[in-house]
């Protein structure tokens, strides 16, 4: 009987161990890396060793497998040392055109759903192949430890202090790995972990809630904050109050008013706002940036007059959650 390497993407194990339980049934000694592995020098070591001692590595295809740079260190390496590299479909999204060309010049073989037919076709191509091939002499320098580019995000994340800009940069980042087949599972961990920091601010919060599917919960301010401009006595000016709604709690000072076209300042997160403007008619207009996205809201411009001494409050909300658009009204 042959000694098979079985080499998979780790997204793939419940379905791989199927095939590995038939092929320890019909006698074949299989290397299939246990869940106490962890990744590390020691961990790699392991791998390189049971691609060395075996005598067939199977590739194991799915988008997962192709787009891990893992895995294609392990059949680039079992080729290199002379082992017989069998690729096997299980995937039927899997193109041949897809394939490197290290596997595309092999005979690839049809495993989709591990019926009996596949695993004969498996046990087949096995059996063909020859066994107790002696290693190559020199060795083939073994491939450096594949070391994931998201442990420098985890290290940051173990910070027990992480600034509000670091927050948007890492998520911007977690996100875009997230989006990689072959980063999604560890992104979503290192999402997990930031979701628990104790300094995470309440957009970045919903973001990640967004993302992982969960609701964000968000948090009333105590006090409101009240920042006025001292332009003169509130008795000779009207008031714009302006409070954030709920869906725009924390984030920083992202919101701008700007009356008769004219930039007034910014709101400060968890607040509402006090304008002291002069009395007669103005055009008021708001804008929103996200802080996560970039994107930029705006509204439309209303028009407002009004009396010395008089107070006016202005909320607003999207005109829905899919537009960029908000819209700005006068509390009546």
């Amino acid at each position: 009987m042959a000694k098979v390497f079985v080499s998979y993407s780790s997204r793939d194990r419940e379905t791989v161990q199927t095939l590995v339980d038939d092929l320890q049934a019909l006698g074949h000694q299989v290397w299939f890396d246990s869940e106490t592995l962890e990744g590390g020098q020691i961990w790699w070591d392991e791998i390189l060793e049971g691609i060395r001692e075996c005598d067939v590595l199977l590739a194991m295809l799915t988008p997962r497998y192709l787009a891990s740079l893992p895995c294609r260190l392990e059949y680039s390496y079992a080729d290199a040392c002379g082992r017989t590299v069998i690729p096997v479909k299980i995937d039927a999204s899997v193109e041949f055109g897809s394939l490197p060309s290290l596997l595309v010049k092999r005979q690839v073989v049809n495993c989709i759903g591990f019926d009996k037919a596949g695993l004969l076709r498996v046990a087949g191509a096995i059996a063909s192949a020859p066994l107790n091939v002696p290693l190559p002499d020199p060795l083939p320098e073994p491939p450096p430890v594949p070391i994931s580019p998201l442990l420098e995000l985890r290290e940051q994340l173990g910070q027990p202090t992480l600034s509000a800009d670091n927050q948007v940069l890492l998520l911007h980042k977690l996100r875009t790995y997230r989006g990689q087949e072959q980063y999604r599972g560890e992104a979503d961990a290192l999402l997990r972990l930031m979701r628990a920091h104790g300094d995470l601010r309440a957009p970045v919060a919903a973001e990640i809630d967004a993302l992982l599917g969960s609701p964000a919960p968000f948090i009333e301010p105590d006090e409101p904050a009240v920042a006025a401009a001292a332009e003169a006595d509130s008795s000779e000016t009207a008031q714009l109050v302006f409070k954030r709604p709920r869906e725009f709690f924390g984030g920083g000072n992202d919101f701008e008013l700007l009356i008769d076209g004219t930039k007034r300042g910014r709101i400060p997160s968890n607040s509402q706002t006090i304008f002291h403007i002069q009395p007669g008619s103005h055009t008021i207009q708001l804008t929103y940036l996200n802080v996560i996205t970039k994107i930029v809201h705006q509204s439309d411009t209303i028009t407002l007059d009004v009396a010395a001494g008089q107070t006016v409050r202005l909320s607003c909300k999207f005109a829905r959650w899919d537009s960029t658009d908000l819209i700005l009204k006068r509390e009546t």
